[in-house]
């Protein structure tokens, strides 16, 4: 039955009567008589109304309760699972009726088929009059058919329920309501928890195992309480290795993507042994991701003024766009060679190397790290102080 604790903010109201389906009317007065003393039909219809509510900004304290409680169950659970909690149903016994464990309409009021319709005077807030200024009869009778299928007596049973899945989430601790301790379960003679059980397990049981993981889940786990700390370090390689297998990145740009995610700091032996680890177990192929980069987005008119445009991009892209703003420097300056302390400052300011780095480093970093390992046919050789450009 609908709790008498159901509750209406202090605001105005607008009186309806709608003629609704005798058996819509027959199920607010059996709820409004069956121990609902302080409960009466129009306010046991506004909280069945408030549960079918799919949209819209909270109307009352249950609704922004509610809405809280959503929020922390999707950041731990996945953006779907509280919608799905919500669509639980009673399961129907061999005579196509619903079990009457939770004193809901009993099944006969809807074989009365008579069609008659009797009027239902009841106050609802402009939120509600606003949202259904059409056709409030047929929502309320479509609604109520909806209540005498569903798992919850009110939306505060309903939180009982979210509350006891998040708890179960967070701490393991077992649920005490009867639908929560059946959706973790996965079994159930009285609701229909088959879909929000597979939902859920597949949101926390080992996440990082699933095979449709992407770089936007780990980050989403990673800020709930399923993330995995830095003694999971095997877990979270096999998280890496399945979002990888998914959305491919190049080696920069998945060590980048390692650090972020883990809040790891970056080009430290931390961040390498990730590295080794998720090239030892899964040898991802980072030059199937390195050959699918579009270059064009960077344009034809590529210069050293234009280079620091271009940040948090990954190595064979700095390659790329050196070596174009080398070909530039010598065709339109007629220059031989370039000051190491000129590409220093560039790549400092794209924020490609450390601040800290000098001249020496500069170019011991574009010798060993881009030219040996990417195409850059500029280069011909380096100097200490210079860096010679190929005659064309």
């Amino acid at each position: 039955m609908v709790e008498s604790t159901t509750l209406l903010t202090v605001t105005k109201s607008e009186r309806k009567q709608p003629e609704v389906a005798r058996e819509t009317y027959e199920l607010l007065k059996n709820l409004s008589n069956a121990g609902n003393d302080t409960a009466s039909k129009g306010l046991i219809a506004y909280e069945i109304l408030m549960m079918a509510r799919e949209e819209g900004e909270p109307i009352d304290s249950t609704d922004r309760y509610e809405e809280f409680v959503d929020e922390y169950l999707a950041l731990s659970s996945g953006s779907q699972i509280p919608e799905i909690v919500e669509k639980i149903k009673l399961l129907s016994n061999l005579h196509g009726e619903v079990p009457d464990a939770m004193d809901v309409f009993d099944s006969y009021f809807r074989e009365m088929g008579s069609g008659s319709k009797s009027q239902l005077s009841l106050h609802l807030p402009p939120e509600l009059c606003e949202l259904y200024s059409y056709g409030l009869n047929r929502v309320l009778d479509r609604a109520v058919e909806d209540y005498t299928e569903g798992a919850f007596r009110d939306r505060a049973d309903r939180i009982e329920c979210k509350r006891d899945i998040l708890e179960w989430i967070q701490d393991g601790t077992t649920p005490s309501h009867p639908v929560a301790r059946d959706v973790v379960s996965g079994e159930s003679e009285r609701f229909d928890v088959v879909d929000a059980h597979e939902a859920l397990m597949s949101e926390v049981k080992d996440w990082w195992e699933r095979d449709d993981l992407t770089w936007d889940d780990i980050e989403h786990k990673q800020k709930g309480t399923q993330h995995l700390s830095k003694h999971k370090k095997d877990k979270r390689i096999t998280a890496v290795a399945n979002a990888w297998t998914n959305e491919p990145l190049t080696e920069q740009m998945t060590q980048k993507k390692i650090e972020e995610l883990f809040n790891i700091k970056p080009r430290t032996g931390t961040s390498d042994s990730y590295m080794r680890l998720l090239y030892e177990r899964y040898s991802p192929d980072y030059d199937s991701a390195e050959d699918a980069i579009d270059f064009d987005r960077f344009g034809d008119d590529i210069y050293m003024g234009k280079i620091p445009q271009f940040s948090a991009i990954t190595k064979v892209e700095q390659a790329y766009l050196l070596n174009e703003a080398f070909k530039t420097h010598a065709d339109e300056n007629g220059k031989k060679t370039v000051r190491t302390e000129i590409v220093r400052k560039v790549m400092h300011v794209a924020d490609w190397i450390p601040s800290e780095w000098d001249v020496e480093q500069t170019g011991r970093y574009i010798g060993d790290e881009l030219q040996k390992k990417y195409d850059m046919d500029m280069i011909d050789k380096f100097t200490p102080s210079h860096i010679h450009l190929t005659q064309q």
